[in-house]
C-alpha cells in the first residue's frame, strides 16, 4: 500500500520540472566530510519579506547555538506543489528533513502516502505551547503527523459597511435579506456585482461548498463526509445535492454574475477596493491586505453567510494552517538534531521572528501575540461556528473535481444531482484504481509504520 501511494507522488514528481532553488546555501547531503551536521527545510514560496527574513534569523540563531550545524531553506512553488517536489527529491536520493506546506496537504496527501514521521511522542514535551485543539487539526489515526505553524483561520463575507450605512442596509441573516442588500446596491449604486467571487481559483469553490454542506447537513458534514470517504455511503444525496442548487441560487436570484467564474484574488479585491463590488468572500487570510488596498476609503466590514433556508444557519470553515512537519526521508541519524529544532523553532522567541509578520488575527502559538484590528475580535467571535476544511479530508483528485462541478453549476451547464454523482465517481475511481482508504492508518503493517517512527533513544 505504501509503495503504491509513493509511486504516484514519484510519477507526480517526473512532472514538476526545473530542479528546486533555494535561499540559505548548501546542498541535502546531510553534512560534509568535516563532520558538519545539515538540516533541510523544503518549503512553498513565503509571501512577505519580512516573513523570509523571520525564518532566517530563527535559523541562524539554531546555526549559533548549535556548532557545526547548518539549515539550508529552501523556498519554491505552492502548498499544492511539496508532494511533488519532495517526491522528486526521494527519486533523487535527496534528503529532506522539514517541509512546510499547508494542514490540508499533511493530513490528505503527505501522512497518507508515507512521506511524514509520526512526531506525537517527539512534540509532546512542547504540546502546551500551541493553542488549545490546534494541533488536533494534524492528528490522524490519533498520531500527529506536523504542527501549525501560521494561524488559525476562519471563513466570512467581506462587505463596504460605509455602503451599506449610506443606503440604510444592515448585515443580512437570511438569502432573502441578501438577496435585497444585492438588489439595492445595483439599484442605487449602478454596481453590476453586489457580490464579486474569485472565481477562477478552484479551491474557492469548495469553500463555498462547504459552507453550504454546512447548512444543509445539520452543522454534520464532518461527520457525513468521513462516512462517505468510509465507503458507508453516497454522496448523491438531497443535502449535497441542496448545497449545489443553494450556490446556483445566488447567481439565479442575481446576488452574484457570471463575472465571478473569471475573476481571479486580484481582480476581486481591486473590484472592491474600487467599489465596483460590495462584497466578497474569503477567509481572515485577505483581512490586512484587503485593508491595504482600501487603504481607508470605507470602512469595511464581516459577517458569516446568512441562512440559506428555514432551520440552517451559517457554519464556517477554517483550521490551523500553515504547516510544518517531518519527512519520512530524514536523516534519522540526526533525530536528536530534529527534535531540538522543533523545540527551537516553536519557542517564544522563534514563533515572533517567524509567525509576528503574519499579524494572525488568531494564533496558533500562544506566545505570538494578535494584531489589533477594526474587525478583528469580530472574527474571533466566529469560531463557534468554524469547522475544519472539507478537502483536509479528502484527496486533491475530489477537491479539483468539486471545485470544477460547482463552477460547472454555477454556470448552469451541469445539474446540481449531476455534480454529486461526479464527486462521487471520482471517490470509486480513487478506491478502484488507487486501493483508496480513508483510514488507510488501520492497514499499514508493522513494516509501513517502522519507516515513519523516530528512531528509539
Amino acid at each position: 500500500m505504501l509503495k503504491k501511494k509513493m509511486a504516484l507522488l514519484l510519477s507526480a514528481a517526473l512532472v514538476a520540472g526545473a530542479a528546486m532553488t533555494g535561499c540559505g546555501g548548501g546542498d541535502s547531503s546531510g553534512g560534509d566530510a568535516a563532520g558538519d551536521k545539515e538540516l533541510t527545510i523544503m518549503a512553498a514560496s513565503m509571501r512577505l519579506e519580512s516573513m523570509i527574513d523571520g525564518w532566517n534569523q530563527m535559523i541562524t540563531n539554531f546555526e549559533d547555538a548549535n556548532e557545526g550545524v547548518k539549515v539550508n531553506l529552501t523556498m519554491q512553488g505552492e502548498w499544492s506543489e511539496i508532494p511533488q517536489y519532495l517526491a522528486q527529491a526521494r527519486m533523487a536520493g535527496q534528503t529532506v528533513d522539514f517541509v512546510r506546506t499547508s494542514g490540508g496537504v499533511i493530513r490528505s496527501t503527505l501522512a497518507p502516502s508515507g512521506a511524514l514521521m509520526d512526531i506525537t511522542d517527539t512534540m509532546a514535551p512542547y504540546a502546551d505551547r500551541f493553542v488549545e485543539g490546534t494541533l488536533d487539526n494534524y492528528t490522524v489515526g490519533g498520531h500527529l503527523w506536523g504542527i501549525p505553524y501560521g494561524e488559525t483561520t476562519t471563513s466570512c463575507v467581506y462587505y463596504n459597511k460605509t455602503m451599506f450605512d449610506e443606503l440604510g442596509l444592515q448585515e443580512p441573516k437570511t438569502l432573502d435579506e441578501l438577496v435585497h442588500c444585492a438588489d439595492v446596491i445595483k439599484e442605487k449604486k449602478g454596481i453590476k456585482n453586489a457580490w464579486i467571487h474569485q472565481g477562477a481559483i478552484v479551491d474557492y469553490w469548495q469553500m463555498w461548498f462547504e459552507e453550504a454542506y454546512g447548512q444543509t447537513s445539520g452543522h454534520e458534514s464532518i461527520a457525513k463526509a468521513e462516512d462517505w470517504l468510509s465507503g458507508n455511503s453516497s454522496f448523491v444525496n438531497d443535502e449535497t445535492v441542496t448545497a449545489f442548487a443553494k450556490i446556483r441560487e445566488l447567481f439565479d436570484r442575481g446576488v452574484l454574475t457570471s463575472d465571478s467564474l473569471d475573476t481571479d484574488d486580484t481582480a476581486m479585491k481591486a473590484l472592491f477596493a474600487q467599489q465596483q463590488a460590495a462584497m466578497f468572500y474569503g477567509g481572515t487570510w485577505e483581512y490586512a491586505p484587503t485593508l491595504e488596498i482600501v487603504d481607508g476609503a470605507f470602512e469595511i466590514g464581516v459577517f458569516l453567510w446568512p441562512s440559506l433556508g428555514e432551520g440552517m444557519s451559517a457554519q464556517a470553515c477554517g483550521a490551523a494552517d500553515d504547516g510544518f512537519a517531518v519527512a519520512s526521508n530524514c536523516n534519522k541519524d540526526n533525530w536528536d538534531l530534529i527534535a531540538k529544532f522543533l523545540d527551537h523553532m516553536t519557542n517564544e522567541e522563534s514563533a515572533n521572528l517567524t509567525l509576528g509578520p503574519i499579524q494572525p488575527i488568531i494564533p496558533v502559538i500562544k506566545t505570538v501575540p494578535p494584531v489589533d484590528l477594526p474587525c478583528a475580535q469580530e472574527m474571533v467571535s466566529f469560531m463557534p461556528d468554524t469547522i475544519m476544511f472539507l478537502d483536509w479530508l479528502w484527496p486533491s483528485e475530489i477537491n479539483n473535481t468539486l471545485g470544477n462541478q460547482i463552477a460547472g453549476v454555477t454556470a448552469g451547464h451541469i445539474t446540481p444531482e449531476a455534480a454529486a454523482q461526479a464527486v462521487q465517481d471520482t471517490y470509486e475511481k480513487l478506491v478502484r484504481e488507487n486501493d483508496y482508504s480513508y483510514n488507510w492508518y488501520d492497514k499499514w503493517t508493522e513494516d509501513q509504520w517502522a519507516e515513519v517512527t523516530p528512531p528509539a533513544k
